[in-house]
């Protein structure tokens, strides 16, 4: 659908609304684990870095070359390392704010459903109808 972009597209799709969504909402949980964030999602994207082609070469999983960049390090397809470090990166900050909130010993997933709803009436506003003079 999006020619040599769609792993890209699709991967950049699953991941940046929900990053942006936590982030968003729970910055001020985050915003002082930002380093602990970008380390474990390194650490995780290494790792994928390390293995996946091994998963390649055993012919466990391949691409169709007009749907990736053909855009390689080392021997690791660019999209890959982006979906390790964003799937990683998205994981990580879920879990450090549903610790934060299961320490505070508070409803995350209550807090999840309420700014999702939030979320959904700022981008589908529901106006009451006006009535009309007779």
């Amino acid at each position: 659908m999006f020619g040599h972009g769609t792993y890209l597209f699709y991967t950049l799709i699953f991941t940046l609304p929900l990053i942006g969504f936590l982030w968003f909402f729970y910055r001020p949980i985050l915003r002082p684990c930002l380093k602990k964030i970008l380390g474990l999602s390194l650490l995780a994207t290494f790792y994928g870095f390390l293995v996946w082609p091994y998963g390649l070469k055993m012919s466990c999983w391949g691409y169709s070359e007009a749907k990736i960049l053909n855009i390689t390090l080392f021997g690791v397809v660019l999209e890959d390392i982006v979906w390790w470090f964003l799937v990683t990166w998205l994981l990580i900050s879920f879990v450090f704010v549903s610790t934060h909130f299961e320490d505070q010993k508070q409803s995350f997933l209550s807090s999840l459903f309420q700014n999702g709803l939030k979320l959904f009436k700022a981008i589908f506003p529901f106006s009451k109808p006006t009535s009309q003079p007779k």
